[in-house]
């Protein structure tokens, strides 16, 4: 039986579903101590890579040239600071024209910002400097 014939039977027989969606990247308690300015971005498992990221590609002069020293691809980029800006509601950069360097917004700005205020926050070993759980990270 599929997931959907599934699900839509049980539906049928009133039988609650769990939500969708998994948990929480971060507890309550834990996003109190965190800048009231990015909580709204912390909504899944990989929010602090993802603000990481941002912030780390704001040093560079292109999105072209923060993927290769991040070893991604710029549409991984755009794709991840689309999702940063659909959850805190705000442009969090300029998209340059060509000759122009990468620049972040006024609110752009805040947010990095904020992730310096918060440094070492993160639960569980992790940090919002690295992003990367210790586990995983590699040694050069």
């Amino acid at each position: 039986m599929s997931p959907t014939t599934l699900t839509r039977r049980l539906r049928a027989m009133g039988i609650a579903l769990r939500p969708r969606g998994g948990r929480r990247a971060v507890s309550q308690s834990e996003l109190d101590s965190v800048p009231p300015l990015i909580r709204p971005a912390l909504t899944d498992r990989r929010c602090w890579g993802r603000l990481q990221r941002f912030r780390e590609a704001m040093k560079h002069r292109t999105l072209a040239e923060a993927s290769r020293q991040l070893g991604t691809t710029r549409s991984v980029l755009y794709t991840q600071f689309a999702a940063l800006e659909g959850d805190l509601g705000v442009q969090l950069y300029i998209r340059p024209r060509r000759g122009e360097s990468l620049r972040p917004t006024k609110a752009g700005q805040a947010v990095m910002d904020a992730l310096t205020d918060s440094e070492g926050l993160r639960p569980g070993g992790n940090t919002i400097e690295t992003g990367i759980p210790p586990a995983s990270r590699q040694n050069p």
